[in-house]
């Protein structure tokens, strides 16, 4: 991840072992003591990584974006909120895994693996983000969702 000029940003490292991510300019290392795991072996998995700027976070995972298949997480100072604002390209070596997409929304709240109709939804539902609204699904998954 780079600002406009391409001379800042993260990069991130990945290992069957761990992830690590540095600043490009300085060398730091933003650790995550909690991490203990990084590439998986298996054929098809994906990875996420979600830039929070406006609440300085970095997350990264494995497989579908959400916070319970999180594997990394940092928590920038309130003054690298300019300098994490400024991130805006993507690059990846030759020999790194290859990017999809980009989504433009953070993750930042866990997501209700059970569904309800929209109409049926009260606001505790909401409150306590038990259900997901049907309307919250792609078109094709709400003709699924019955």
């Amino acid at each position: 991840m780079y600002n406009q000029t391409l001379k800042q940003g993260l990069k991130v490292v990945m290992t069957t072992k761990s992830v690590e991510v540095f600043n490009i300019s300085s060398g730091e290392k933003y650790e995550d003591k909690n991490n203990k795991s990084g590439l998986v072996q298996l054929h098809g998995a994906f990875y996420w990584i979600s830039l929070d700027a406006q609440n300085q976070k970095l997350s990264l995972g494995v497989g579908e974006p959400r916070l319970e298949t999180m594997i990394y997480q940092y928590n920038f100072q309130k003054e690298d909120k300019p300098f994490l604002e400024n991130l805006i390209y993507l690059h990846k070596d030759k020999d790194s895994v290859k990017i999809l997409k980009m989504l433009v929304d953070p993750i930042t709240d866990k997501i209700p693996l059970s569904v309800k109709n929209t109409d049926d939804l009260t606001i505790l539902d909401i409150a306590k983000q038990k259900y997901m609204p049907k309307s919250n699904l792609s078109v094709i998954s709400q003709k699924l969702y019955i």
